[in-house]
């Protein structure tokens, strides 16, 4: 193999090696443990269970209708919250299916979303919204 062909083949396995990595792998919800994360402004709320399966279910309050949910997280930052129902089985799930997606931010204590793709859930689309992580066993904050 010549000189040129070594340096390509170097550089297309550095492109993809690093298209593989996902930078966000470790510092997802889900990677803190068995949690129940709350957002007190929308009532809303989902659990961290590994007996889910990571289905990650929970409930929001939207115009006085309690409705079940299912937060899913997908590549990079990306999050979708979807009906309950449409992951409780091996349905796939059409980007139609969406009650909300779009960016967040994570950290060990909190999840938050922002700049939605799709939003039927929250007030504003240009707010943040705040999930804070509480222990399975801890009350909820007064």
């Amino acid at each position: 193999m010549g000189r040129a062909a070594q340096c390509i083949a170097a550089a297309l396995l550095c492109v993809l090696l690093l298209c593989a990595c996902d930078p966000y792998d470790g510092y997802r919800p889900y990677d803190y443990g068995e949690a129940k994360w709350v957002c007190e402004e929308y009532d809303a709320w989902f659990l961290i269970d590994e007996n889910l399966k990571m289905k990650f279910c929970g409930e929001i309050i939207v115009g006085g209708e309690k409705k079940n949910i299912a937060v899913r997280f997908l590549k990079a930052d990306f999050v979708a919250i979807v009906p309950y129902e449409m992951v409780d089985g091996e349905v796939k799930l059409a980007y139609e299916d969406y009650l909300w997606h779009g960016d967040a931010k994570f950290s060990p204590t909190e999840l938050v979303l922002h700049s939605p793709m799709v939003n039927y859930l929250f007030d504003e689309d240009d707010e943040e919204v705040v999930f804070v992580r509480q222990e399975l066993d801890e009350a909820p904050a007064a």
